[in-house]
């Protein structure tokens, strides 16, 4: 399971596609449209039964309806099916303020593009949204974007939870 773009407070600048989600907030759909039309889900799994954390899970639907989260599409939209991801991190938020999201890449390489996109736009997460990094020792630590990390978790902080 993978996958999470947090540059959540960015959200709004990014273009993203239209989403369709459940009632609960934990599974959003939509339709990649770069070089063909690809269903994509993000799906919100509580970690453990009543569990504050939630693993992010993002991938392709295939036409009999099982996600594929390892398949690499290469749809050449990678920047608005991150925005759309975004949008759907800051949803999941809105109906869960007090629960925390976990993520990672499918692929070491998944896994450091992630690192990229947090640290560049980590100024701007930080007033509203805490950010850890799991390290290969499975020890966590606040998010350094010079460190190499196997896993991310992010939970907004006490002011937005509040607002």
């Amino acid at each position: 399971m993978f996958f999470g773009f947090i540059v959540l407070v960015l959200c709004m600048e990014k273009p993203a596609y239209d989403i369709s989600q459940s009632a609960d907030g934990l599974r959003y759909f939509f339709q990649s449209k770069g070089i063909k039309t690809i269903p994509k889900a993000v799906i919100y799994y509580p970690i453990e039964q009543n569990s504050n954390v939630y693993e992010l899970s993002f991938g392709d639907v295939s036409d009999d309806g099982v996600v594929d989260f390892l398949n690499v599409s290469n749809n050449q939209d990678m920047d608005i099916v991150i925005g759309t991801v975004i949008h759907t991190i800051n949803d999941f938020f809105v109906h869960y303020p007090y629960k925390m999201v976990y993520f990672r890449g499918s692929t070491l390489s998944r896994t450091r593009l992630y690192r990229a996109i947090i640290g560049k736009h980590i100024s701007n997460l930080k007033p509203s949204f805490r950010i850890w990094g799991f390290k290969e020792d499975s020890s966590l630590e606040i998010f350094d974007k010079n460190q190499i990390y196997i896993g991310y978790l992010i939970e907004k902080t006490e002011y937005e939870k509040e607002n």
